[in-house]
């Protein structure tokens, strides 16, 4: 197998867009988190860098063939612990980043 098709296996679609729960936690991986929230659009996360917290948008891997994605492998059925990922974005910076 090439190096190719094996980044192509590595964001392949765990759950498929379709069954994704607008709402659900999900955990799964991507460059910078392991748990993520779907809004029925886009997944959302949690990003830490250096001391700050910032909230980030990213895709599912059926909406970018380029840029990083969020690979979904499974849901989480309680409430994370550490603070909820909200969903709208009418309060975030132009960038889709916020500091918080």
């Amino acid at each position: 197998m090439s190096g190719r098709d094996e980044m192509r296996n590595k964001y392949a679609p765990v759950i498929p867009k379709a069954e994704l729960v607008k709402g659900a936690y999900y955990f799964g991986r991507c460059r910078n988190a392991p748990v993520a929230r779907w809004d029925g659009t886009h997944f959302w996360y949690w990003r830490q860098k250096g001391f700050k917290l910032y909230l980030e948008r990213i895709c599912a891997p059926e909406d970018d063939a380029i840029n990083d994605v969020f690979v979904a492998t499974g849901i989480l059925d309680i409430p994370l612990q550490d603070g909820n990922i909200p969903l709208q974005d009418d309060w975030l910076e132009g960038d889709g980043k916020e500091k918080v």
